[in-house]
């Protein structure tokens, strides 16, 4: 559980802005600038706010994730019509080899056990299973990257691990410059990549991803090439 409060981050950004009292940058401000950084940060590390949790699919193919899903990361296994009764183990397949093997695939008898499922991270909130679920479905155990919540109070703890308050801090610092009565872009951009940087490493946000994810979009990127 996360111990860092947002106070303690937004003092740090106020001491250092020189606005200590917040006549420049209100507390409002800059607290809308630390739920923007949690946000930022899981788009970048769909890891850092990785959720395991059961969840009831809906008869078909097409599933969608919880309402504060913002990626799927993985596919673990069946939980049975309770959600409550581990099964088979489910692997990724690619969606084309299914479209071109079995075309029909959409419409084939339902089955309450998954086998495979599928991911386009270009539609990051929605993922195929097959056999398509009947009705009424079955349940998963997925890994997901959720979005943290509003942080709407200065005494709320941060939404993700107490690692990432120094890249929140580098991006309430970006935003600080970046709006301000007279913006220092140059600044703002110099604590921006300090943010990135702090968040991705020498790391790029695809190795989050589920491997046959991470290969599906090398391989596209290398097509463009």
């Amino acid at each position: 559980m996360p111990t860092v409060t947002a106070e303690m981050i937004l003092n740090r950004a106020a001491r250092t802005l020189h606005d200590d009292t917040g006549v420049r940058w209100t507390p409002e401000d800059l607290l809308t600038y630390l739920s923007d950084a949690q946000r930022e940060i899981v788009m970048l590390k769909p890891a850092a706010n990785a959720i395991n949790d059961v969840v009831k699919l809906t008869p078909g193919t097409r599933q969608r994730l919880p309402s504060d899903g913002m990626t799927l990361i993985d596919v673990v296994r069946n939980m049975g019509s309770n959600g409550d009764t581990p099964g088979r183990a489910v692997r990724s397949v690619r969606r084309y080899i299914l479209d071109a093997t079995r075309p029909d695939w959409h419409t084939e008898p339902t089955s309450a056990e998954v086998k495979h499922f599928m991911f386009d991270d270009r539609d990051p909130k929605t993922f195929y299973v097959t056999p398509g679920q009947p009705d009424p479905a079955s349940y998963l155990e997925i890994v997901y990257a959720a979005s943290p919540a509003e942080v709407t109070s200065t005494q709320q703890a941060i939404g993700l691990d107490d690692v990432f308050q120094t890249p929140i801090f580098y991006y309430v610092m970006s935003r600080a410059h970046a709006k301000s009565s007279t913006p220092n872009l140059q600044v703002a951009a110099i604590y921006y990549e300090q943010f990135r940087a702090a968040v991705t490493g020498r790391s790029d946000a695809l190795f989050e991803l589920h491997p046959d994810q991470a290969q599906q979009r090398m391989e596209e990127n290398s097509g463009h090439a």
